[in-house]
């Protein structure tokens, strides 16, 4: 038998036997579905860029300077 993944809740068990996916199922655990492709791979989001970052940090230290004229 292929090994089954079987979760509940946040919790993950993998069982080759039968004897065994029966007894994590009596335990509520629910027999994860079988992908018969493969997934496809999840597109990552652009990464912001940290200049709005750098610039908020300038923008007191300009401050403090006129303050001191």
């Amino acid at each position: 038998m292929e090994a089954v993944r079987v979760t509940r809740l946040n919790e993950v068990q993998y069982s080759d036997s039968e004897y065994r996916l029966q007894q994590l199922i009596a335990e509520g655990f629910k027999a994860d579905e079988q992908p018969t492709e493969e997934t496809e791979p999840v597109e990552e989001k652009p990464k912001k860029t940290k200049a709005k970052k750098a610039e908020a940090v300038e923008q007191p230290a300009e401050e403090t300077e006129q303050a001191g004229e």
